[in-house]
């Protein structure tokens, strides 16, 4: 059974992920606000292929790693609990 961990956004929002993803904590994460929904995310800034900033979406990274493949474009996740910031494994 996996244990969880909190990682620590801006606005004093916490993500909770599982041990297996709490590497994910080595980098800085910021908070999104879905104006639409008022639900919030972890976000960071990155560089792409063509070396453009883009943000990669921390649930994102951790389904890809539970899927085992880069998602495509066009794929969403779902959090089951509709909590963007439970980005625990069995919450997709």
């Amino acid at each position: 059974m996996s244990c969880m961990k909190y990682i620590q956004l801006t606005m004093g929002k916490i993500a909770i992920v599982d041990n297996e993803d709490f590497d994910l904590d080595n980098f800085k994460w910021r908070t999104k606000l879905e104006i639409k929904t008022g639900n919030c995310y972890g976000i960071r800034e990155i560089r792409n292929e063509e070396n453009r900033r883009i943000s990669e979406h921390l649930h994102r990274v951790i389904l890809e790693r539970k899927i085992g493949r880069k998602m495509k474009n066009n794929e969403v996740t779902d959090h089951i609990d509709r909590n963007g910031l439970n980005n625990r494994r069995n919450n997709y």
